[in-house]
């Protein structure tokens, strides 16, 4: 098997990537050009089992799988985020984006946090009375940097470097540089 590491200069590479991609897209939206609502929930979504993998490294506490990932990021994105059932969460935006590659009308996406999220605590809310959830790009994407900006801080404290197995992303190990 091929093994690779993630030092931090990988992560930060990694990061600036998810950045500059999302970023461009939420411009694009300001600028009236029209963007990839649904690949940009899509990413995020994506994005933050990368996250979560970290997350699980620097403070090792369960198995490593997509949706233990998910759930690990999605619990450290905010007071919001922790309100919500990620499991529920998890199964709604991974069926409907991933595996069935489209979204019903159960499901709103936004680039940008529009009315809908005046009163959110997170870029993902369910309404109850229409059934409804809500899916903020924007919001959701300034949490996650968020959330990496303090993964970035504690890859530096804690001085790890994790190793991946790219032949079985769920098997991450973590040794110190």
């Amino acid at each position: 098997m091929n093994n690779k590491s993630i030092t931090l200069d990988n992560f930060k590479s990694s990061v600036l990537f998810i950045k500059n991609d999302i970023e461009r897209e939420l411009q694009l939206t300001r600028d009236s050009k029209g963007a990839g609502n649904f690949l940009c929930a899509l990413g995020l979504l994506n994005y933050s089992k990368f996250a979560g993998a970290v997350c699980n490294q620097l403070y090792p506490n369960c198995f490593n799988t997509f949706k233990t990932n998910f759930k690990i990021c999605f619990e450290r994105l905010g007071v919001g985020y922790q309100k919500l059932d990620a499991d529920k969460v998890y199964k709604v935006f991974e069926n409907n984006l991933i595996y069935q590659n489209y979204y019903d009308d159960t499901i709103v996406i936004s680039m940008t946090s529009n009315q809908a999220f005046e009163n959110a605590n997170a870029g993902i809310f369910f309404e109850s009375e229409s059934g409804k959830w809500y899916f903020s790009v924007e919001r959701y994407f300034n949490d996650l940097m968020t959330l990496f900006k303090q993964l970035e801080f504690d890859f530096i404290t804690n001085n790890k470097i994790c190793s991946w197995d790219s032949m079985s992303r769920s098997s991450l190990s973590i040794s110190s540089s």
